[in-house]
């Protein structure tokens, strides 16, 4: 009797992708979404159009498997607002990943970079144009 618990757990051990992920059967998961991951989905996405991409993505992977991250995002957008959860998850799809820890760490940064925002080191490109025009006319110039 030991030895077939002990068979039965290295079977379930052996099925995991990679440690710390959950063991459900196949066949122990409802045979379409639950109606509760529905209604998740709909409350995240009234937070803007990148997070309720990012729960459609939940839902798509991990199907009723994605009820537990939908209500650590809908938990996120609690704590830190509609506007930077909307950024970080529009970073996180960017960047191809559906994973919390992304947002968790991405959150805990103080600023979050944006691609429309500006950058301090690189200078506008108008800078450079009148610049090279600058150059240009010089080179011009000097030819004469």
């Amino acid at each position: 009797m030991a030895t077939d618990h002990r068979s039965k757990h290295e079977a379930m051990r052996a099925r995991a992708c990679h440690d710390g992920a959950r063991r459900t059967e196949q066949a122990d998961l409802p045979k379409q979404t639950p109606p509760q991951v529905h209604r998740l989905m709909a409350h995240v996405g009234a937070a803007g159009p990148a997070c309720k991409a990012f729960a459609q993505g939940l839902e798509a992977e991990r199907g009723a498997l994605a009820l537990r991250p939908l209500f650590g995002l809908c938990d996120l957008i609690k704590r830190h607002g509609n506007e930077r959860v909307e950024r970080v998850c529009a970073l996180a799809l960017s960047a191809g990943t559906l994973r919390l820890r992304f947002l968790r760490k991405a959150l805990d940064v103080e600023t979050i970079p944006s691609l429309l925002d500006e950058n301090r080191i690189i200078e506008l490109i108008s800078t450079y144009q009148t610049h090279f025009s600058t150059l240009a006319q010089e080179v011009v110039s000097d030819d004469k």
